[in-house]
């Protein structure tokens, strides 16, 4: 992500922490644009959403 004062990451592959409440997650800037469609790709088969998707799509 450009948009912030530091490279960064979103760790799609953490996916235990997506307390935000615990990790005392706070907002920093808003992510560009495809960055959350590349988060989620990356996300769905960790939960194993891509095997419900492919169900209906099949």
């Amino acid at each position: 992500m450009n948009s912030l004062d530091k490279p960064s990451v979103a760790a799609s592959s953490l996916i235990q922490t997506l307390s935000w409440k615990e990790r005392k997650a706070e907002f920093v800037t808003n992510a560009e644009n495809g960055v959350m469609e590349q988060v989620s790709v990356r996300i769905l088969p960790l939960v194993g959403a891509d095997d419900v998707i492919d169900q209906f799509i099949a």
